[in-house]
């Protein structure tokens, strides 16, 4: 049985099957697309159409293929430029399928929304989820954080939290943003950037 080598382990070979497309070529698949793409649209947001919608979703279902990796694709919901996919049952490749801090998600949506991004020319949301990991991660996260949030207002002492991406940095500044003690302030940079929380009456 060939070892299982994950969602990176199979890029270099990874090429599309479409006729008017050619071989991805990149040695980091992160770096392929920029995290803000911008794409002139009209007023009106663009309606995610079937068509886009089944090209998105044969496209996960062929990453976890090609990275030997268990589960089906279907679709959550799709509104504005947001689509939202789950896969369902990973067995025992779903820690793999997440990957650590959802890495593995997070390359499978942009990849995703590199392909549709080059066949359709429209640039969408990407949200993909397994074994509800996203709602969980959420959930640990803001307990997390309001934990810490009590150890400011007792001690006095700012507190660091770990790094985080970009998503989750938003997540905590959103949910103190309106806190009567505490505000947050990102700091550091590339995978170290983290949030600081500290008192309010210290930034007065």
């Amino acid at each position: 049985m060939n070892e299982k080598k994950g969602i990176f382990g199979f890029l270099s070979n990874w090429s599309e099957k479409d006729n008017d497309t050619s071989t991805i070529s990149t040695e980091n698949p992160i770096d392929a697309i920029s995290p803000v793409e911008t794409i002139e649209t009209t007023e009106k947001p663009p309606v995610i159409t079937d068509e886009i919608e089944a090209f998105a979703l044969e496209k996960a279902q062929e990453l976890l293929k090609l990275a030997q990796f268990q589960g089906t694709i279907s679709p959550r919901y799709k509104k504005g430029y947001t689509l939202c996919m789950e896969i369902n049952d990973a067995g025992d490749d779903l820690g793999r399928i997440i990957g650590k801090n959802g890495s593995c998600l997070q390359a499978i949506q942009i990849l995703i929304k590199f392909f549709v991004i080059r066949k359709f020319e429209i640039s969408l949301r990407i949200v993909v989820d397994a074994g509800d990991y996203k709602n969980r991660h959420q959930s640990q996260m803001k307990r997390m954080a309001l934990k810490a949030a009590d150890e400011v207002i007792t001690s006095g002492n700012n507190i660091k939290l770990d790094p985080m991406n970009a998503v989750d940095r938003r997540t905590i500044h959103v949910l103190f943003e309106n806190h009567n003690d505490i505000v947050t302030q990102s700091e550091g940079e590339g995978n170290e950037r983290h949030i600081v929380l500290m008192k309010r009456d210290e930034t007065k």
